[in-house]
């Protein structure tokens, strides 16, 4: 798997879950009764962190990964693209915990 590829699978988990997430209205805006005590610091975290802000979050990550995945392929004479690699390394940095990241992406 190519780091290319490890971005678009996580990016479109991520905007599937944005999606099911956005369409699922069972308790509307308000936090369910429930067992668990919330701080009001989640509630804060959790609004915003909502759907459409990570469907936003979703189509910047995936043009810069479109763009530098298409540099980083690219080879000219005396042209450093390194500095495309450098940025979907740090893309996929954000998903460093997933166990298809690997290592050498580190960093």
């Amino acid at each position: 798997m190519t780091i290319v590829e490890f971005l678009e699978a996580r990016l479109a988990e991520d905007e599937r879950i944005a999606k099911a997430t956005g369409e699922d209205t069972t308790y509307g805006f308000t936090w369910p009764n429930t067992q668990y005590e919330v701080r009001s610091s989640e509630l804060i975290h959790i609004r915003r962190h909502d759907p459409e802000r990570t469907l936003r979050e979703v189509a910047a990550i995936r043009s810069l990964v479109e763009l530098h995945g298409a540099l980083s392929a690219q080879w000219a004479p005396n042209v450093d693209y390194g500095f495309a690699y450098t940025t979907l390394r740090t893309l996929a940095a954000i998903y460093s915990s997933h166990p298809d990241y690997q290592q050498e992406w580190a960093l």
